[in-house]
């Protein structure tokens, strides 16, 4: 799964205290056979959190991202449980952690000088 783009926002960040504010702008209904089906949602994540910027970032930018729901939920977008986004939102930093410092490994083994 690729890394969502992080951009610079001009938003306001709402949930000051935590830095994190998450809202879902978009929601699609995919239909299964008979009955079945689920809800695919799109989490906004706007933060001001280190772990979400890159070298470009300033220490004081608030950047965003779109985090897609491939799993699907049931309910509406009103209904989604603040622990659920919370949740795919640390496994999304999880991944972007990881990310960074497998690259900072491997940067780090380039530079090394080798034994004599």
């Amino acid at each position: 799964m690729q890394s969502p783009a992080v951009l610079v926002t001009s938003r306001r960040l709402q949930n000051a205290h935590t830095g994190l504010d998450l809202t879902v702008p978009q929601h699609q209904e995919v239909r299964g056979k008979m009955m079945s089906g689920h809800v695919e949602y799109q989490i906004l994540v706007v933060t001001r959190l280190a772990a979400f910027k890159s070298a470009k970032h300033r220490p004081e930018d608030v950047v965003q991202f779109l985090v897609p729901d491939p799993q699907g939920l049931q309910g509406s977008p009103a209904e989604i449980p603040l622990s659920w986004m919370a949740q795919t939102v640390r496994q999304g930093m999880m991944k972007r952690l990881s990310t960074f410092l497998r690259s900072k490994t491997k940067w780090q083994k380039r530079v090394r000088p080798s034994r004599a």
